[in-house]
This record gives structure tokens, sequence and C-alpha cells, in this order.
């Protein structure tokens, strides 16, 4: 396990990075996009 601490105990990983929020942004985007 690494020290880094934007990693929750109990992750592999930070689940607010922007790798994982970017296709969330872009879904929300396209859904904007499709509602106007």
């Amino acid at each position: 396990m690494s020290d880094d601490n934007s990693i929750p105990p109990g992750w592999q990983y930070n689940p607010a990075s922007w790798g994982q929020r970017l296709p969330i942004v872009a879904l929300a985007v396209l859904g904007g996009l499709i509602a106007t």
C-alpha cells in the first residue's frame, strides 16, 4: 500500500481522481446537450 493521503483506507485507487470524474462529467455534458 502507498502512503498517498488521497487514497481512502481500504481502496487501491483514489475514487475522486480526475480519471474517475471525467467520464461522469462527459455524460453530464452530453445529457445537457441532448436536453436543450
